[in-house]
């Protein structure tokens, strides 16, 4: 049975208090982001910035199959889908908990950070971003709806873990992908934040989806769907810190072996 779109009309006033909340975060982080690029002369973070925007195109088919509700009145939208309308806030969301974390990460990786680190980033990132949507959930400025799993009054546990996976695995991805990445060619690290945002969302989110698309289901079965997706995007981490360093390593150092400098292309 599909879920109906729930009666909240209209955007509250916290819309504009949640859209600089996450624009302020942006510039902040970006700006972080762009001075490391250029005192290491390794632009890569920066080009996944641009793959950061481009994954907002997801956000629509999130919000269907997700059951996330932006009201539509008075909401300062930048896409409509079937009834769907998203918000520019999601524009700046996307690009500083997707594209630039997963910079940072990247950053961390490469000054020498180890399996341990990413991890204790990940479940740190975690509470962070459950802080967070507990002030866009439990002021209105989106809702979700339908019978959803791990409910914390308007918030649903289980995207802390999705939405923490994401800029984790981007880091490792591009950690991994940056030896093989040099002058121009950096621009093929772009599609890596909507591809792991995507795999994220729908690898780790399917098991939730399917259970909230078949309600009624007894509560227990949807509180285990609810789990299985935070268990998913927990192992989806575990094997992406496979491929980082178990001991901290010098930093500087890429994936394999080479310094930054020595990766970089040759005149």
């Amino acid at each position: 049975m599909t879920p109906h779109f729930p009666p909240h009309q209209t955007m509250p006033g916290s819309q504009l208090l949640f859209t600089a909340l996450n624009f302020g975060i942006l510039l902040i982080v970006a700006a972080l982001l762009v001075r490391n690029c250029r005192k290491h002369r390794d632009w890569l973070p920066a080009w996944l910035l641009i793959g950061g925007f481009i994954a907002t195109l997801i956000e629509p088919v999130v919000d269907v199959v997700g059951l996330i509700w932006y009201p539509p009145q008075g909401n300062w939208a930048v896409l409509y889908m079937g009834g769907i309308t998203v918000p520019l806030l999601c524009v700046a969301g996307y690009i500083w908990l997707y594209a630039a974390l997963g910079g940072a990460t990247y950053i961390l990786l490469r000054n020498g950070a180890n399996r341990s680190d990413l991890f204790k980033g990940f479940f740190g990132l975690m509470v962070f971003l459950m802080l967070v949507e507990f002030f866009g959930s439990g002021t209105g400025v989106y809702y979700y709806y339908g019978d959803q799993p791990l409910r914390i009054f308007g918030y649903v546990a289980y995207w802390g873990f999705i939405n923490a996976s994401v800029p984790v695995i981007i880091g490792v991805v591009s950690y991994l992908l940056r030896p093989h990445v040099t002058g121009w060619r950096m621009v093929f690290s772009i599609p890596v934040v909507p591809f792991v945002t995507g795999a994220s969302f729908f690898g780790g989110g399917f098991p939730v989806w399917l259970a909230i698309y078949n309600a009624p289901l007894p509560w227990v079965v949807t509180q285990l769907a609810g789990v299985a997706t935070c268990l998913l995007c927990t192992g989806g981490v575990w094997i992406a810190t496979r491929a980082a360093p178990v001991q901290r390593t010098t930093p500087g150092t890429l994936s394999t072996g080479k310094t930054v400098a020595a990766a970089q292309p040759q005149h």
